[in-house]
């Protein structure tokens, strides 16, 4: 019962090291997740979604350049975390270029991309891509 204890107060001990130092590495300075809208484009025309009712060519006019979005990136500080949202973000042609630039100028280590799952070869296509263009990237290893 002793031993059972230590070990759940070292963990406890560990722990809160990790906690703190991630603070103080992450949150007191600046955001670790960033949630970054790509295109307001959309193939589904689901009820509870606002997107679909815009029309393609005025969600087109919406979008950021490539180089709006280097600016962007460029301007914030490195964050480990970035989530590439929007409408449907694998109808954006560039989305893996988009991704590039953040994880070259932000040091980004996780991208999430919530999708419909419509766009399969796009998806697809992308993955590849991303494997290609990320140099530290081991696709045997995925």
């Amino acid at each position: 019962m002793i031993n059972i204890n230590i070990y759940k107060k070292q963990n406890l001990v560990w722990l809160s090291y990790f906690i703190n130092g991630f603070i103080q590495k992450y949150l007191k300075q600046y955001p670790i997740f960033v949630t970054f809208f790509v295109t307001s484009k959309c193939n589904a025309k689901c009820k509870h979604c606002f997107y679909w009712k815009e029309s393609s060519e005025f969600a087109e006019k919406k979008e950021l350049s490539v180089e709006e979005i280097k600016k962007i990136s460029r301007s914030m500080h490195n964050f480990p975390f970035l989530l590439v949202s929007g409408g449907e973000p694998f109808l954006r042609k560039n989305l893996a270029e988009i991704c590039k630039i953040f994880y070259d100028n932000n040091k980004v280590q996780n991208i999430n991309i919530p999708t419909n799952g419509i766009l399969t070869n796009n998806i697809i296509t992308w993955r590849f891509t991303m494997f290609t263009r990320f140099t530290s990237f081991d696709p045997k290893t995925f």
